[in-house]
């Protein structure tokens, strides 16, 4: 199984056009491409910060979806609504004078494995606006991976999948170049990631892997430098719960 992550920066007060969009053009499309079991729009808690999260049956489902460009068809439609990057085209238009024009930020795409999985079927359930979807990611030192797999698969995936309101808990595993790995939940409630929090389970859980973590690249939010520009330190780990705007379980024949 794969997930595919597309996260992007949106104009301040087009959500709903966003969630329109996603619901009358990306959801019908992706319901008919082979291989794709479901597709949730998230948004983080700065409005401008959107994710379609979608898990496909395997890898040849994703490749193909990916060589059929469909996915950029789907960029194309919602360019209007992303937000403008810090950076300024310049150009010199037909009366020679420049022209500066604002460039929109390109959404940042991670297709990833899903290494391990607290149930065969992480699409059991349909998305709902309750629901909120957590993700962390680390840096692994080259040779801890194997160890951290195990101390995740024995020690940390069980814990999770025992707090209520975790609904589902996968670990995803960046490329062979990155040593990232990324650990997603899906919970019932953003009440429930609270508590789990303030539990204190997650700090417990930190320590029992923190020794295989890079030292030039501790615990952080996925992909900090895009989503809600989260800090982080060897202490403190802030991590941010993304609401479900909308989405979908497809029925693969």
């Amino acid at each position: 199984m794969y997930v595919r992550i597309v996260q992007t920066r949106i104009k301040p007060g087009s959500l709903a056009a966003v969630q329109d969009l996603y619901n009358r053009k990306s959801i019908p499309k992706l319901q008919k491409v082979p291989g794709c079991l479901c597709a949730t729009l998230i948004h983080g808690e700065q409005e401008d910060t959107v994710i379609s999260l979608t898990l496909w049956a395997s890898q040849e489902h994703l490749k193909s979806y990916e060589k059929s460009r469909l996915h950029q068809e789907f960029l194309r439609e919602a360019r209007v609504y992303l937000a403008d990057s810090v950076e300024w085209k310049v150009q010199l238009s037909e009366d020679y004078t420049l022209d500066y024009e604002a460039v929109h930020e390109e959404p940042v795409v991670k297709s990833l494995p899903v290494v391990l999985q607290t149930s065969k079927d992480l699409c059991d359930t349909a998305p709902s606006r309750e629901t909120c979807t957590r993700i962390v990611s680390v840096k692994i030192l080259p040779d801890k991976m194997h160890e951290f797999r195990e101390l995740y698969a024995q020690e940390i995936l069980p814990a999770i999948q025992a707090v209520k309101g975790c609904r589902q808990a996968f670990l995803a595993e960046g490329d062979a170049a990155e040593k990232e790995i990324y650990s997603i939940t899906i919970w019932d409630s953003r009440e429930d990631v609270e508590r789990y929090e303030q539990s204190g389970l997650f700090e417990r859980l930190t320590e029992k892997v923190r020794h295989t973590f890079s030292e030039l690249h501790e615990w952080q939010v996925l992909l900090a430098r895009d989503f809600d520009q989260a800090a982080v330190t060897k202490e403190v780990l802030k991590v941010n719960c993304y609401r479900v705007v909308t989405g979908m379980k497809f029925r693969q024949e």
